[in-house]
């Protein structure tokens, strides 16, 4: 977790002058945040088993860089960076309108998970999720978490509604508490 973290933090801080610019539009730098900074930071992160130390790891790293981003538009009469910025997360996260990186993760876990249970009986994923499934894996246990989440309380009901795979992406993206 550290190693992604601090990867994703050299990607932001050399963005810096984009991120400082007073020209560029929230928008914008949320979206170029969102698609490289946040695409590094969570690259991979379906088939990960984390825990709730990670998550708030993550967390405080993404809070930090959407109250870096949102600054001038929830504090426009400070001109000074160095300013200590005691932004709360709520109005950070309203002001950036993004989701949390709990949901983040839920979401892409969600489907992957979509995906593997669509996939062939005898395809190599498909086994492995089956393996982790029977084993009560760690990360079989976040799925079950993430699967309560969005109101499916059986695995049949899973593989019922993931094998359409534009209601499975609704479901997953709209109940996962993304924006």
């Amino acid at each position: 977790m550290t190693r992604r973290i601090q990867t994703a933090a050299l990607i932001f801080s050399q963005l810096k002058p984009i991120w400082n610019a007073s020209i560029l539009p929230l928008l914008l730098k949320l979206r170029l945040f969102s698609a490289v900074v946040a695409s590094v930071l969570l690259y991979n992160s379906e088939c990960w088993a984390t825990t709730a130390n990670d998550v708030r790891l993550l967390e405080g790293f993404y809070f930090r860089c959407l109250r870096h981003l949102t600054r001038s538009t929830r504090c426009p009469a400070v001109q000074n960076h160095d300013t200590v910025d005691k932004a709360n997360k709520i109005d950070v996260y309203r002001v950036a309108n993004v989701s949390t990186v709990e949901a983040l993760l839920r979401e892409r876990r969600l489907r992957w998970f979509g995906h593997l249970v669509r996939s062939d009986a005898q395809d190599t994923a498909r086994k492995c999720l089956m393996k982790e499934v029977d084993s009560g894996s760690a990360w079989w246990k976040l799925i079950c978490g993430d699967l309560r989440a969005v109101g499916v309380c059986s695995f049949a009901d899973a593989e019922r509604l993931a094998a359409d795979r534009i209601r499975w992406r609704t479901l997953s993206h709209a109940r996962s508490g993304h924006r």
